[in-house]
């Protein structure tokens, strides 16, 4: 029979061993994959069509089609004045959009 103190050493030996062994095999795997190889696996993301922007006119929210934003399609009551900084600023670049129902959502947050 084996003293406590042996069974204890055979322990800490076979978990250090597993460790250093999954240490090595999953260094080895890690590097055994290109990148591009992880990356192909990914699946890709459709493009996006921005048809409208959110954009701001005569100090507004205003709705434009992306092709012209020169004449806006529709101009809200929504005051950049009552906007939080963050959303004025967005507006203020202009937000692509690429739905009627994403505009309604946006439109709806806003005016909130």
């Amino acid at each position: 029979m084996r003293s406590v103190p042996a069974v204890f050493a055979l322990c800490i030996a076979a978990a250090v061993l597993s460790f250093v062994f999954t240490a090595l095999v999953m260094g080895h795997e890690a590097s055994a994959l290109p990148a591009a190889a992880v990356c192909a696996d990914m699946p890709e993301e459709p493009p996006v069509t921005v048809r409208f922007t959110l954009a701001q006119h005569d100090g507004c929210v205003a709705v434009y089609s992306a092709s012209d934003r020169e004449k806006p399609l529709l101009v809200t009551d929504i005051s950049l004045s009552s906007l939080r900084q963050t959303d004025r600023e967005l507006i203020e670049r202009g937000i692509g959009v690429s739905s009627h129902e994403e505009v309604l959502g946006l439109l709806e947050d806003l005016g909130s």
